[in-house]
């Protein structure tokens, strides 16, 4: 397959120049243009809100394709950091290019966490890649509020199953419901993936379906996604970091073996997983630690469904990423196989498996292969039942 990375120009060949008209912003609103491609977001230029419009300029020019955000704060009193409100626009910017954005000020979507998806509230226009990205949310985020509303629906309704208001299979239910969403969605970015693998826009495609669904992907597939991105885009800094999405997904590839790594068990000593791993079982390591609020919530319903298993059909190992695990153990009754990463968010847990946060879990089938990751509640219900059959009594 051959690649050509096509930059759209304006009037100037180098830098770039974007203009806002943002319907009822004030006058002295500030707006800052970070890259956000890169680990540590970057403020590279700054100006200020007259009569509704903007203009951000610069003739330095740009090595690559960029991912960018338009920062804008609308705190009148900015020494206030209590009640800072910032919106935000992101873009993509290549040398020499020309955008316009806009979006009536109360439209703008947040910097903080929604319910709702507004992206596509914005109008961007002025190149081949902003077109293409308008035209990516056109597709997607339909699919993506479904899929946010989905799990936000069964969890719901899952509180509701000890009442008797609903029962546990009519939740599982809405659970397979979503997944066919998250099918759907996750088709319709590999199809964009494939026809426009040389823009930017299916290089931050591509980061957001590996980080939304692990292991849901085999190596394989993994492989064969990289293959749709023009080698040129794996170069910049957007590209670096899709590079270690894929290390992150290919650590825990759906039908891959698990890691064995050297933990420590409650007697303080330097075990093997593959020691604690029962073969011809389902087993599920569970990633926690004591001070995450999240991990301790989730114990409760782990420890319900270790007592549904069927002996001999499924086990459970946690795997504590602190020092004060022990103390946590006994306060939860984790009755169940523990061990613990001395070494934390340093040491085998994060290297070999690429857990950046917790909880996480992984369940294994009978042959120790991967089969889903980062199910809770009653996800894990679906995925256990889905594996064990009635050899899960719920």
């Amino acid at each position: 397959m051959s690649y050509c990375i096509v930059l759209a120009g304006c009037g100037s060949t180098t830098g770039y120049r974007i203009t806002g008209m943002i319907p009822g912003m004030q006058d002295g609103v500030k707006v800052y243009l970070e890259m956000i491609d890169e680990d540590s977001a970057e403020k590279i230029d700054s100006t200020i809100v007259l009569g509704e419009k903007f203009v951000l300029e610069s003739t330095k020019s740009l090595s690559c394709p960029r991912m960018a955000m338009l920062i804008y704060n609308l705190t009148p009193d900015e020494q206030n950091q209590r009640k800072v409100e910032l919106r935000r626009t992101v873009l993509f910017l290549s040398d020499g290019v020309e955008l316009h954005c806009t979006c009536p000020v109360d439209s703008l979507p947040s910097c903080y966490f929604s319910p709702k998806i507004q992206d596509h509230n914005v109008l961007i226009t002025g190149s081949l890649d902003v077109d293409l990205y308008m035209d990516y949310l056109r597709q997607t985020t339909n699919l993506r509020q479904q899929r946010f509303d989905a799990r936000n629906d069964y969890l719901d309704a899952y509180k509701k199953v000890e009442t008797g208001e609903i029962t546990l299979h009519e939740v599982m239910e809405m659970v397979r419901e979503r997944d066919k969403t998250v099918k759907e969605l996750n088709d319709r970015i590999l199809r964009f993936l494939k026809t426009h693998g040389n823009s930017i826009v299916a290089v931050d495609g591509l980061i957001w379906l590996l980080d939304a669904n692990p292991s849901c992907f085999t190596l394989k597939e993994i492989n064969q996604y990289i293959e749709m991105i023009a080698p040129q885009l794996l170069e910049t800094p957007l590209g670096k970091r899709l590079q270690i999405a894929i290390e992150r997904a290919k650590a825990c590839a759906k039908g891959e073996l698990y890691k064995d790594i050297e933990l420590t068990n409650l007697e303080g000593k330097k075990v093997k997983l593959s020691e604690y791993i029962l073969p011809g079982q389902c087993n599920m390591l569970e990633f926690w630690a004591s001070w995450c609020a999240p991990c301790r919530g989730e114990i409760p319903h782990l420890r319900h469904i270790y007592e549904l298993c069927e002996d001999g059909n499924f086990n459970m190992i946690s795997i504590s990423l602190d020092q004060n695990w022990k103390k946590a153990v006994q306060e939860e009754n984790m009755i169940w196989a523990q061990l613990n990463d001395p070494l934390g968010f340093e040491g085998p847990v994060r290297k070999d498996y690429r857990v950046n946060g917790v909880p996480f879990c992984l369940i294994l089938d009978k042959e120790g292969r991967i089969v889903c990751a980062g199910v809770r509640k009653v996800e894990l219900d679906v995925a256990l039942s889905d594996l064990l059959g009635d050899k899960l009594k719920i």
